[in-house]
């Protein structure tokens, strides 16, 4: 089982350098994989002054310690390949070995994120994992209340020993990236389950911005208490272990665990931004992919704007100002919430962000979801959809990367009559059945199950209750029933053509 391990912030904040050798980060180090085509940093520790020079075939770049002893030299348009050693030289001399350059991705979030290939129990695909031009980095689950400058981790081949440790979400990703770009890729996995994306967000990043969750003072009383217990726990597990493994040899039962003071509680702001990304920060990479958002269904009307804040703030991390950001729209869950909760209108915010921040781009899950479960196993789709718009988007493939998404609507009499784009090869359902999923609306703002069909390009929508409609929706639910796709099987997403708040009263009957 994975649990929280707290950030021993003395350990790893003290500057490497107690010792004149050159020193690196976890996140540099033998198997990984450099950015192509870019500015990738290479950074560490030294002696003050000391000067390093970073050699990777016949490049060299040049760097001198500053007073705190840290350094930072850029190798600059590597052309993707390798194996390679990239050798770092001061007062000593370190010797990077199987060293590919080629792609590299974070893949973050939470839990969803989070899930290892391992957990899934994908075998097939497991054991299928033998791809040397694969690279994994998994950051272990922390929290800090301050940015730490390392971390531990290590970059590993991918095996099907070692992908069992990997987001199944990423791995799905990177092996489509790899298999349709044809270089290395590296997978850089930075996930914890629970958290909410104002703890992934710098506190410098909230000044100003203090009403979206983040906290006017990291050392305010509540955080500081919060680490405090944070500390005590992990103290008590330790202890817990220890006890346990007595137990076991002992043939006895193992004694209570203590309790998280995670549960009930929650992630602090900023906690894993400190201790997960801020140590791997400014490694060069091409992008994020991202999968959270059920942390935030609490209060979704101020999702954009704190993912727009995230987005930002890691762009400004990882010096790439249009660093390309990939979200995962929630799948349905729950079909006991009714009229529909929040996470409908949390799914309508994460389309709000791909409109309104550049670079950006989602994957639509609305079909792979668990009705009782919060953590849906099929997550080939999740990561294969995704790596369909990186591959649109980033690295302009001629492809379908999108299943259809609401342009316009104009009333025709008693019928709603919708336009919509990224229709493939043309719209169909995915069962073969008549359209499902759309409700309409009329003056009252009382939305009723509509009949619906598909001419061309459009969807026409009607219910014999609403004579003049006014506005209708699709897969508007927490767990909606709908099946409008295109042909090359990718969903339609949940979109509504109204702006009505979503207050007033939103559905009769089911």
């Amino acid at each position: 089982m994975v649990y929280l391990r707290v950030a021993l912030a003395w350990l790893l904040l003290v500057p490497a350098i107690l010792r004149a050798d050159v020193r690196l980060p976890a996140i540099i180090g033998d198997n990984m994989v450099l950015q192509r085509e870019s500015d990738v940093p290479m950074w560490g520790w030294a002696a003050p002054g000391e000067k390093i020079t970073v050699t990777l075939g016949e490049q060299k770049a040049t760097a001198t310690a500053d007073e705190k002893g840290k350094w930072m030299a850029h190798l600059k348009d590597l052309k993707a390949g390798g194996p390679h050693e990239v050798v770092i030289q001061g007062q000593n001399t370190i010797t990077l070995k199987n060293v590919l350059v080629g792609e590299v991705w974070i893949c973050a979030g939470q839990s969803n994120m989070q899930a290892q290939m391992g957990w899934l129990g994908e075998k097939p695909d497991i054991a299928a994992a033998d791809n040397p031009q694969i690279r994994l980095f998994v950051t272990p689950i922390w929290l800090s209340p301050q940015p730490l400058e390392n971390v531990k981790g290590q970059w590993v081949v991918c095996t099907p020993q070692t992908v069992k440790a990997l987001s199944a979400v990423g791995y799905y990703f990177g092996r489509e990236i790899q298999d349709k770009t044809k270089v290395p890729v590296g997978m850089i996995n930075t996930a914890s389950g629970g958290s909410t994306a104002q703890t992934w967000i710098s506190e410098g990043a909230f000044k100003g911005n203090e009403k979206l969750g983040g906290p006017a003072d990291i050392s305010s009383p509540n955080v500081k208490s919060f680490y405090d217990r944070l500390e005590s726990y992990q103290k008590a597990r330790t202890e817990w272990e220890t006890a346990a493994a007595e137990a076991k040899v002992q043939k006895k039962p193992a004694p209570p665990q203590p309790a998280s003071p995670l549960v009930g509680s929650g992630y602090p702001p900023s906690g894993t931004y400190n201790a997960m990304l801020a140590p791997i920060a400014p490694y060069g990479v091409r992008g994020a992919i991202w999968y959270q958002g059920e942390a935030n269904t609490g209060y979704p009307a101020i999702y954009a704007k704190v993912m727009s804040l995230l987005i930002d703030d890691w762009r400004r991390a990882f010096n790439r100002p249009e660093m390309p950001f990939l979200l995962v729209q929630l799948p349905a869950f729950n079909p006991d919430n009714v009229p529909p909760g929040n996470w409908a209108a949390l799914r309508e915010q994460q389309v709000k962000i791909t409109k309104d921040v550049p670079n950006t781009g989602m994957a639509v899950t609305i079909d792979v979801g668990d009705p009782k479960d919060i953590h849906p196993k099929n997550k080939k789709p999740v990561g294969y959809r995704l790596a369909l718009v990186a591959l649109k988007n980033v690295y302009k493939k001629d492809l379908v990367s999108s299943g259809p998404t609401y342009d316009s609507m104009k009333v025709d009499g008693n019928r709603i009559r919708l336009t919509l784009g990224n229709i493939g090869g043309g719209l169909v359902t995915s069962d073969g059945k008549d359209v499902a999923g759309f409700t309409i609306a009329g003056a009252d703002h009382v939305f009723v199950p509509a009949q619906a069909k598909i001419e061309g390009g459009q969807v026409i929508v009607w219910s014999d209750d609403v004579g003049d409609p006014q506005a209708a929706r699709y897969a508007w639910a927490d767990y909606p029933t709908c099946n409008l796709a295109n042909k090359e099987g990718l969903p339609a997403g949940p979109f509504r053509t109204d702006d009505w708040p979503l207050t007033r009263p939103t559905t009769r009957g089911r």
